[in-house]
C-alpha cells in the first residue's frame, strides 16, 4: 500500500488532492493494519513459546543422553537409551500431552521448515546424534521468530503508529483550515447581505452613502493585522488548496472599494466579486474538506 506523503496540507505524492475524507479514510486502513500485524505478532509470540518449549524438551533429551553416555556401558547403557527412546516416543504419541498439542499447533500454522525439524528430531529415539541436529533446528527457529517475524512486525507496527499520528496532526491542521475558512466565510456573507439591503440600480444620494459605509466597513475589516487579514495570511501561509483565487478576487475587491462616487454599477461589480468570493470558499470547503458551506 502506497503510504502518501502531504505537504502543506495540500497534495500526495501522487499528486493527487487531500481532504479531510481520505485522510480519515487512510487513517482507518492504518489502524487496520496495525490491528492485522498485532494479531499477528500475538500468533508468532505463542509460537516463539511452543518452539522454545519444544527446543527445552530436546536439550533436556541430549542431557540424558550425555549422562549415559559418561556414567553406563555395555547392557546398562543399552537399557537406559532404550528407556530414554521410549519416554520420547511416548512424549511424541501422546495426544492428549502438551508436547503434542504444540507440536500439531506449529504444523497447522505451517511454521517455516518445521515440517523438516519434526522429521529429524523424531529420529530421536533411533540416534542420539539426531538430537542435536533437532535441538539446534528448533533453536534456529526460534531466533528466527524472534529477530525477525516479530521484529519485523514490531517495525512495521512502529511506523503505521508514526503514520497514523502524522494523520492526527494533518487532520488536526485541516478542521483549523475549515474553521478558519468559515470564518471568512460568515465575512464575505455578511459584507453580501449589507448589499442586499441597498437598492440595485437605484442612483443618487441614498444609495452612495449606503454603498460607501459598507466600503468603508470592508475596508476597515481587511486592514493589515486585522483578526480577518490574520486569518488570511495563516491559510495563505498553509497553502490551502485554491486559495491563491480567493486572495486574487480579495485585490480585486480592494480596488473596488476606493470608488469616490460608487453608482449601481460599481456596487453590483462588488457584489459578483463577493459571490464569487463566496462560491469559491464553499467550492474548496466542500471539495477539500469534505462539507457543505
Amino acid at each position: 500500500m502506497e503510504t502518501p506523503i502531504y505537504v502543506d496540507g495540500a497534495t500526495s505524492t501522487s499528486g493527487k488532492s487531500v481532504s479531510l475524507k481520505r485522510v480519515i479514510n487512510h487513517k482507518k486502513d492504518l489502524q487496520k493494519e496495525i490491528s492485522d500485524l498485532e494479531k499477528l505478532q500475538k500468533t508468532l509470540l505463542q509460537q516463539r513459546k511452543d518452539l522454545e518449549y519444544i527446543n527445552e524438551n530436546i536439550r533436556g533429551w541430549a542431557k540424558s543422553f550425555d549422562t549415559i553416555e559418561r556414567n553406563t556401558q555395555g547392557v546398562p547403557f543399552v537399557r537406559n537409551v532404550k528407556e530414554i527412546c521410549a519416554s520420547i516416543e511416548n512424549l511424541l504419541n501422546d495426544i492428549h500431552g502438551d508436547f503434542y498439542f504444540r507440536m500439531q499447533n506449529l504444523i497447522t500454522a505451517d511454521v517455516p521448515c518445521f515440517q523438516q525439524d519434526r522429521d529429524n528430531y523424531i529420529s530421536l529415539i533411533r540416534a542420539r546424534d539426531m538430537t542435536n541436529v533437532g535441538s539446534d533446528g528448533i533453536q534456529e527457529l526460534t531466533t528466527r521468530a524472534e529477530k525477525l517475524s516479530i521484529t519485523s512486525i514490531n517495525k512495521g507496527t512502529k511506523l503505521f503508529k508514526a503514520q497514523i499520528r502524522e494523520l492526527d496532526k494533518q487532520y488536526d491542521t485541516m478542521q483549523q483550515q475549515l474553521e478558519d475558512l468559515h470564518f471568512i466565510l460568515d465575512v464575505i456573507l455578511k459584507w453580501d447581505e449589507d448589499f442586499k439591503k441597498v437598492v440595485r440600480f437605484s442612483q443618487g444620494v441614498p444609495h452612495m452613502r449606503s454603498t460607501k459605509e459598507i466600503c468603508a466597513n470592508i475596508k476597515t475589516a481587511m486592514i493589515p493585522s486585522s483578526e480577518f487579514d490574520r486569518t488570511v495570511q495563516i491559510l495563505i501561509r498553509d497553502g490551502v488548496p485554491c486559495f491563491t483565487r480567493v486572495t486574487g478576487l480579495f485585490d480585486k475587491l480592494k480596488s473596488r472599494l476606493d470608488e469616490r462616487s460608487p453608482n449601481a454599477k460599481v456596487s453590483e461589480e462588488i457584489r459578483q466579486l463577493l459571490g464569487e468570493l463566496i462560491g469559491t470558499l464553499c467550492t474548496i470547503m466542500n471539495f477539500f474538506y469534505d462539507q457543505e458551506a
